[in-house]
């Protein structure tokens, strides 16, 4: 994400920097979906009360990142004057890395889904009601 987001620079607008982020994680997330019951063998781990500090900090860190890097994302917008300012930057990020994960999960199970189209289409509707007009 990093990388992508040294790549995109300022030449987009904020809220396409936001689409473009969580697009590549989900093409990442899509890339390598045949490891995604590896994901669900470390959720199981984590469940576990003898490996659940082990591989729930790993996780939480993992979490912790990805919002992080989303939150300045959508901070960037506010101040850009593309997203309204009462929206809490730090709640969006978590719904949104949460999305990401359910979307995965549905992907997994249903390879039919368009998980790029999902995201296209949660983010138009969802700029449209806290986009600034």
């Amino acid at each position: 994400m990093q990388s992508l987001l040294a790549e995109m620079g300022t030449s987009a607008s904020a809220q396409e920097r936001i689409v473009r982020s969580v697009d590549a994680a989900v093409a990442g997330l899509v890339q390598h979906i045949s490891l995604y019951p590896v994901s669900l063998e470390v959720w199981a781990a984590a469940a576990r009360t003898q490996t659940r500090d082990r591989f729930a900090h790993a996780m939480q860190q993992t979490y912790t990142d990805y919002r992080r890097e989303i939150v300045e994302l959508v901070r960037s917008a506010q101040s850009a004057g593309e997203l309204k300012a009462n929206v809490d930057a730090e709640s969006l990020a978590m719904v949104l890395v949460g999305a990401v994960d359910g979307l995965m999960l549905q992907y997994w199970l249903d390879p039919s889904i368009d998980p790029h189209r999902v995201v296209r289409n949660f983010f138009t509707a969802l700029f449209e009601g806290i986009g600034q007009p």
